[in-house]
Order: structure tokens, then C-alpha cells, then sequence
């Protein structure tokens, strides 16, 4: 579990250091005057979403990470949604089924994501913050593929098989010469001249993309469950949630309870992530940003999964803020 942890970290400072970044690139404007981004990156074409909703970040938050067992009553985009291992209350592994999109071109994909949310305040993680105390008894089950089964010591031992081929995924973001960054004093010069092709010694994602990179307290306790007494104390400093975003990150992982079947083709979500951000003097809304970079191993011709993509986050945000109305 702590190595689940760690990578959950990982994938949040690394979507987190993506929103930061520049060099996003305005692809349309809906007409609820939301925007999609986007910006490449070595491992392909990264999609950013961003709008105002009308919901307090916290509380959406809570929505979009606890309760997405319910996401296909209400978001016809997935066919299914589950929690198939909980980690602790910020960390948990997920297993989903997107339906068919672009007209039924783009066929139906599973994939298994590790999932964690931290907030974040002035680019640094809040560790043990408390969201709702009654989150700690929010009940998750543990999903089989075969059925309801509880975690063996043998399906430990496939984690750790698989331990190798999942920091691989996290360090296939590492995409800057740190050689190149020592001669410039200005990151974003290093970004904008730098070939990632021509490069062979990887170093820090904040580096490539110009962002602040993220800070870790070393007074914060790393990884503890997310109900500690240490958390309550931690929530009371950050009350006001000024400067302060929440951030939902997710990757596809290698995980044996559940391997790829021949009924869906095994999606590979190489980074997303949702973002709520405190809006100034608007406590009952946030700004929403959603990240995307998906693998969806085909042979689909890029322009039709760009359309599939936009298509896909404008038809998202229909369906959250009918959703938020209902809450």
C-alpha cells in the first residue's frame, strides 16, 4: 500500500505541475464558455478542460472522488464505475468502462486507475487535511473481476510484480535533459528551444513544462491515512481556501485482480486529473479543470480522436452541471 501511496502523490504533484504549466494552446470555446487546451508532451497530445461551476470546490471535490459508483446514472460517457481497492481515504484503485464515442468509430474502453487527492495551497501539498470527518466512514467495497473477494497476501505479491511497470508510468513524464535546464537561467526558454526526441537523461516533469515544482512539507507526515488527529489539527490552518486548489489525479496501472479480457480493449490513461479551484469571493463556486492524456490503443487516425476528445469534455460538462443541480 505505501508504494500505491507513493505513486498517488507522484501522479498528483505531476497533474498538478501540467495545469501550471504554459504553452497551452486554446482548441474551442463551448458555448457555456468553457475552454479546451492543449499543449504535447512526449508522450503524446495533453487536453485541458477548464469552466466555472457552479459548486464549492470541497464539495465537488467529495462528489467526483467518493461517489463514483454512481457516475454512470448520471454521466452516460461511462458504462461503469467502481472502487476495486481502497488504499486510505485519499488513495484508491478504480476500475471503469467508457462507452462508444465519435459516432460509434471510437469503441468502448476498461481501464484500472490508481487515484489520489491532495490539496494543495500556494504549490504546496496540505498533508493530512481534513475534508469531512464523516469521510471516514464512507463504506468501499473491494471488486473482483470474478466477484467480491478480499485482498490475498498472493495478490500482494502480484502488486509487487507489477511495482516496476507502474513507476515506469509516472517516470515516462520525465521528459527534460537536466543538462540543457543548468544552462539557462529561464525554464520556459529551455521548454521552448528543447527537442524531446534528441533528449536522454529524464529529470523532474516540473522542469519540462516551466511550472513551480510542487513542495512536500518535511514538517507533514507523508502518507498517513487521511483521518489522523495530526489531519484535524492540519484542517484547521487551512479553513480558508484562498490560493488553495484540490486535486484528483489518476494513471493507469498493471494491477493482477483485474488484466485486460477480451471484451474491452485495456485503455491506457497515461495522466488525468481534476482540478477545483476556490473562485475569490464566490465561496458557492469553483473554477473546474479536467486533464487528459489517454491511450487508447488503436490504430484511430488523430483527427478523429481529437474530435472524440473535445466532443467528450464538452458533452462532460452538460452532464456535470446537471448533475450539480440535482445535488
Amino acid at each position: 500500500d505505501e508504494e500505491f501511496k507513493h505513486l498517488g502523490l507522484e501522479t498528483v504533484q505531476k497533474a498538478y505541475e501540467l495545469l501550471e504549466s504554459s504553452n497551452w494552446k486554446i482548441e474551442k470555446v463551448t458555448g457555456s464558455n468553457d475552454s479546451i487546451s492543449t499543449c504535447s508532451r512526449s508522450v503524446g497530445r495533453v487536453y485541458k478542460l477548464s469552466g466555472k461551476v457552479n459548486y464549492p470546490p470541497k464539495k465537488l471535490l467529495q462528489e467526483l472522488f467518493y461517489n463514483i459508483e454512481s457516475f454512470p446514472d448520471w454521466n452516460p460517457t461511462l458504462l461503469e464505475s467502481k472502487i476495486i481497492r481502497k488504499i486510505d481515504s485519499n488513495t484508491d484503485i478504480a476500475y471503469s468502462v467508457s462507452a462508444s464515442g465519435g459516432g460509434g468509430i471510437v469503441k468502448s474502453r476498461d481501464f484500472v486507475n490508481l487515484r489520489c487527492w491532495k490539496l494543495i495551497r500556494n504549490s504546496q501539498v496540505v498533508e493530512n487535511y481534513n475534508i469531512n470527518s464523516s469521510i471516514s466512514k464512507f463504506s468501499f467495497k473491494s471488486h473482483s473481476s470474478d466477484g467480491d473477494n478480499e485482498i490475498s497476501s498472493d495478490d500482494e505479491d502480484n502488486d509487487n510484480r507489477n511495482k516496476s511497470n507502474n513507476e515506469n508510468r509516472i517516470k515516462s513524464f520525465n521528459v527534460v535533459n537536466e543538462k540543457s535546464l543548468k544552462k539557462s537561467a529561464s525554464v520556459d526558454n529551455v521548454i521552448n528551444g528543447v527537442n524531446n526526441e534528441e533528449l536522454n537523461e529524464p529529470v523532474h516533469l516540473s522542469k519540462s513544462l516551466g511550472a513551480k515544482e510542487i513542495i512536500v512539507s518535511e514538517d507533514d507526515e507523508p502518507y498517513s491515512d487521511a483521518q489522523t488527529d495530526i489531519q484535524n489539527d492540519s484542517s484547521d490552518a487551512v479553513d480558508n481556501l484562498e490560493n488553495c486548489i484540490f486535486v484528483s489525479a489518476a494513471m493507469s496501472i498493471d494491477y493482477a485482480l483485474y488484466p485486460p479480457t477480451n471484451k474491452y480493449v485495456r485503455g491506457d490513461n497515461l495522466i488525468s486529473c481534476w482540478a477545483m479551484r476556490h473562485v475569490p469571493n464566490e465561496p458557492e463556486n469553483c473554477i473546474f479543470e479536467w486533464l487528459m492524456c489517454i491511450d487508447l490503443k488503436g490504430s484511430l487516425p488523430k483527427y478523429v480522436l481529437n474530435a472524440a476528445f473535445t466532443s467528450l469534455m464538452t458533452d462532460y460538462m452538460v452532464h456535470l452541471r446537471s448533475r450539480i443541480q440535482q445535488l
